[in-house]
């Protein structure tokens, strides 16, 4: 008898026994599956897909629709796509599938074709109204910005002169006319100024300088300049600047790539250690089609924790519900941080900390999670979020120094939500040091750069202080200013509470 045939028996025994083991273990998960609850039925359907039960996967797919119509990761795993309204299989849109990769929900999508070049963008030139063009007196403020150094007193100047209420709506029209001139290589003052204006929470005009500043950026090579551009395009959230940040995350200049990887890294989401040409690339072919809440409601259903939060956070803004549930699951999620900006976001949703521990195990994580899940389904529909109502969080919430987080604030592109962080570190006075301190070794130069605003405005001191220096110029530059805030007796040295014996 062929070898082939005696081991036949054998095998299909071996084969009946996993058949048996892999079918008791998908009775046990739709056992412990909550079959009212779209993210258990969810968790249930990726699960059979992994352990190769296709069309058991593809049933509780169907079933999660029927829950949750406008799941973006269940439409996703059936093949479906967005189209205005209605939900239709990717094969009626145009473009070929793409592969599952941070960003696109871990499952297969469609792309709607490449996306268009940073030269097909239609930014529109439209200048601004110029309220009068007669007077030119803010112009010397303005053309100055072409040929001063960057972080130069001068520079500073120039921004606070055009940022002046009486010259504001002067010196807005004339930098976007002088950043269409052929001889225009300045990106880092007209940067610095959105920066300024979007801390004012003025983020239509902000917005209304993006595409000179692309048109500006494409005549310099100074890698500070584009650095700053990077940086500060990415926090106006407009996908349209991501093919001009691709290029530059092309360029041989690691200043260059590090500011266009950070911009993107706002923009899309994705990691920023994970970002490249490539990465980037896909992203846009993507995602260039969609409006800016599908392409984060896409990015909700992410397998990447760290993507799923972002997208949660951007889409709190739109009051979008989808985030509840998705937040309930990072409450168990292993890394630290996003545990951590998960509770957060549900006490500012509900008003309560539900007894979370961050540093706690997974069975109180996994306890609290239930607990505010069950609450959400009760409540979802007749529960208006804390912030709409005017009221605080809850008074269990775990307290933590409150400077700490606002000198986290200090990198926000949320309108003024930086600008609020600065003026409270000032207002908190001597208490606000430490954390102030900690801000200027910050790895964000622009964080940086506030928090040396903040400090000089606490102290009304002058120490040298560049934020744009490395990283052993600054180490020494704070350590002169925390010798001279102990000498100050405003700071407590460190070293002379690590001397204090310990009382009996």
């Amino acid at each position: 008898m062929p070898m082939t045939l005696r081991l036949l028996p054998r095998l299909l025994i071996a084969f009946s026994l996993c058949a048996g083991l892999a079918a008791e273990s998908v009775e046990d998960r739709i056992k412990a599956t909550d079959m009212q609850d779209p993210e258990a039925v969810f968790a249930l359907a990726q699960w059979c897909a992994e352990n190769a039960q296709p069309s058991r996967a593809r049933r509780y797919y169907n079933a999660v629709v029927k829950l949750e119509p406008d799941h973006y990761g269940a439409r996703d795993a059936l093949g479906q796509v967005k189209v205005n309204e209605r939900w239709v299989s990717a094969r009626m849109v145009e473009g070929g599938a793409v592969a599952g990769e941070p960003g696109t929900s871990g499952s297969t999508r469609k792309a709607s074709g490449p996306g268009p070049a940073a030269a097909d963008i239609g930014w529109d030139l439209t200048l601004p109204r110029d309220p009068m063009p007669e007077s030119i007196w803010i112009n010397q403020y303005v053309d100055r910005l072409n040929t001063v150094a960057n972080d130069s007193r001068e520079m500073d100047i120039s921004i606070a002169t055009m940022m002046a209420p009486e010259h504001f709506p002067l010196a807005v029209p004339r930098l976007c006319q002088a950043m269409l001139r052929p001889d225009w290589q300045d990106v880092y003052g007209g940067s610095m100024l959105v920066m300024e204006i979007m801390r004012k929470g003025d983020n239509k005009t902000a917005k209304s300088l993006l595409p000179f500043l692309v048109q500006a950026s494409t005549r310099t090579t100074n890698g500070e300049d584009l650095y700053t551009f990077g940086y500060v395009v990415g926090m106006l959230r407009d996908k349209r600047v991501v093919p001009r940040l691709i290029e530059l995350l092309k360029d041989t200049t690691p200043k260059i790539q590090d500011g266009a990887r950070e911009g993107l890294a706002q923009i899309t989401l994705l990691p920023l250690e994970q970002i490249t040409a490539e990465s980037a690339t896909r992203w846009w072919d993507l995602n260039h089609a969609l409006s800016d809440q599908d392409i984060f409601k896409v990015q909700l259903r992410d397998k990447d924790d760290m993507i799923a939060l972002g997208a949660a956070k951007t889409l709190y803004d739109f009051r979008d519900h989808d985030i509840v549930p998705v937040l309930g699951r990072l409450l168990l999620s292993p890394d630290r941080r996003v545990r951590t900006e998960a509770i957060d976001l549900i006490k500012r949703i509900s008003g309560s900390d539900w007894s979370y521990v961050v540093e706690g195990d997974a069975d109180n994580w996994k306890k609290r999670s239930g607990e505010f899940l069950a609450w959400w389904k009760e409540n979802e529909f007749r529960h208006t979020w804390i912030e709409d109502q005017g009221t605080g969080t809850d008074e269990a919430a775990p307290q933590q120094d409150p400077a700490v987080e606002l000198v986290r604030k200090l990198a926000s592109p949320t309108g003024n939500e930086a600008a609020a962080a600065e003026a409270a570190l000032i207002a908190a006075g001597d208490a606000a040091l430490p954390a102030v301190l900690e801000g200027l070794s910050s790895g964000n130069r622009i964080q940086r750069r506030r928090a040396y605003a903040a400090l000089t405005g606490i102290t009304r001191h002058n120490l040298p202080y560049d934020p744009s220096a490395d990283d052993a110029t600054v180490a020494a530059q704070i350590e002169a200013w925390e010798q001279w805030l102990i000498e100050q007796g405003r700071l407590t040295d460190p070293q002379a509470e690590e001397d204090i014996p310990d009382q009996p």
